[in-house]
């Protein structure tokens, strides 16, 4: 992967409105709202978001928690699972697995998170998010497996 986060893939205009509204909704959650997290792009399979670094999101050492960081990814590639319009309105998923191996600490800038889907296997989606700092830090890494259920049980 780039050394820096890639902000300007200009895909955000392929995904469907409604599509879209649920990934700005999956961002904006209550979670998300809480430890500062924004949307910046989503397209097809792809999504990048914004960890505003606060005091809220700190550890002793005034970096980054490690679990806010893991949150982040979580959420971040969530949103690179839903952005893609096969989706139907009452589809529901969950994230089944996360692995997150953290690179350095936690900046001392905001985070940026780049989701992009490595593959859509029948219900079960892989995403890779890449976090780096303003900077172009790298500063973690995380590989997620999502279950996505297209049709409402």
């Amino acid at each position: 992967m780039d050394s820096n986060p890639d902000l300007n893939t200009g895909a955000s205009s392929d995904l469907k409105p409604d599509i879209r509204a649920r990934v700005e909704q999956i961002i904006n959650s209550q979670v998300g709202r809480t430890l500062g997290f924004s949307l910046l792009e989503a397209g097809s399979d792809f999504c990048t978001a914004r960890l505003q670094r606060s005091d809220g999101v700190l550890n002793s050492n005034g970096r980054v928690n490690g679990g806010v960081i893991s949150a982040f990814i979580d959420k971040v590639a969530t949103c690179a699972a839903w952005a893609n319009n096969v989706n139907g309105p009452g589809s529901r998923g969950t994230t089944i697995n996360l692995t997150v191996n953290y690179m350095s600490a936690g900046a001392k800038t905001d985070l940026i998170g780049t989701a992009r889907v490595s593959r859509r296997g029948g219900s079960v989606v892989f995403v890779t998010v890449d976090v780096h700092d303003e900077d172009g830090g790298y500063v973690a890494q995380g590989m997620a497996t999502y279950k996505l259920n297209p049709t409402p049980r």
